[in-house]
């Protein structure tokens, strides 16, 4: 017995207690765990339910964090459990260290539809983003390039989707020369089917929108590279509306079609080239990449901002 008594002390009870300790280690980490995923969850609930209170101001801080180029949305109505968000009174301003004229954008009202079951399928079964409608009014909007040969809409969206230190895409004079202004005309055709221009047909397409409508009522181009700057201003009030789109191809085609008349179609393109540059965009036709990866730099971003926040708290805290 005294034998068996001191194996059980020199050997066994050590094992004993370092079990102890490695489940009582476990049932710690295990708590933990079960408190963030709570807290996670509670918080992303909150935000879920909240969407509308803070969405606008992370969209304004976003843009003007990453493009310098200040954004200001008036009024929102966001609910995604009816996958509707709406935002009024958009204006959108260019840096006024770079460009002589201040005003870029000004959007009326922005509406996007889309079906929670579709979006919630697409994110974890792969299926088709069904986007059910998209509605954009846009009161102007004013293309500039400054001395330089930047393009406004050019540099906010490369500073969305590049690297600091690459440049923007310059037109040359022969080519801006080319594109000469033909006159104006609202002999735009009102609505587009899918056609030929969507994607291949051996590739299934990932994502739909059933209705797209665009309006433009007034178009503003400002040239300020040549030695005498040149402005033109057009009262187009442009109307027309997508049917059953699954390749941005089509959309792009037509309004480099109906923008020719005025003398800007060598500036769109540049500005479509840089928008295809985003994250994202450019992998739409394969899936929703796109919208995926802008959640992700969406969340990066928060995430950026409370370390920061955190940070700055906790010095002043010591």
């Amino acid at each position: 017995m005294g034998l068996v008594h001191a194996f059980f002390h020199v050997i066994l009870w050590p094992f004993l207690k370092v079990l102890e300790l490695l489940w009582w280690f476990l049932k710690k980490c295990l708590l933990a765990i079960f408190v963030i995923f709570l807290g996670l969850f509670l918080v992303g609930g909150i935000a879920l339910v909240f969407l509308n209170t803070w969405l606008p101001f992370l969209l304004e801080w976003h843009i003007e964090n990453k493009t310098g180029f200040s954004l200001h949305i008036d009024t929102s109505r966001c609910n995604l459990f009816k996958g509707h968000l709406e935002f009024e009174n958009i204006l959108m301003k260019n840096p006024a260290t770079r460009y002589p004229i201040d005003h870029a954008l000004s959007i009326e009202l922005l509406e996007v539809d889309i079906r929670p079951s579709r979006l919630w399928k697409s994110f974890w079964s792969n299926d088709e983003l069904l986007i059910s409608n998209i509605y954009l009014d846009i009161d102007d909007l004013s293309i500039v390039r400054n001395a330089q040969g930047t393009i406004n809409f050019v540099e906010c969206f490369d500073a969305l989707g590049r690297e600091k230190g690459k440049k923007s895409p310059d037109l040359s004079e022969s080519a801006k020369d080319q594109d000469s202004v033909q006159g104006q005309g609202n002999g735009f055709p009102y609505v587009s089917a899918a056609g030929s221009k969507g994607p291949n047909k051996k590739e299934e397409a990932k994502w739909r929108i059933e209705q797209l409508t665009l309006h433009l009522d007034i178009l503003r181009w400002k040239d300020f590279k040549p030695a005498k700057a040149q402005e033109q201003e057009f009262r187009i009030f442009y109307r027309h509306q997508w049917i059953q789109i699954t390749s941005l191809d089509t959309i792009i085609h037509t309004l480099l079609t109906d923008f020719k008349p005025y003398g800007i179609s060598l500036f769109m393109q540049s500005i479509f080239d840089s928008f295809f540059d985003i994250p994202g965009i450019s992998q739409v036709h394969s899936g929703v990449k796109a919208l995926q990866s802008l959640g992700k730099r969406v969340l990066s971003e928060v995430k950026g901002k409370f370390e920061t926040v955190s940070t700055q708290t906790t010095t002043k805290t010591h």
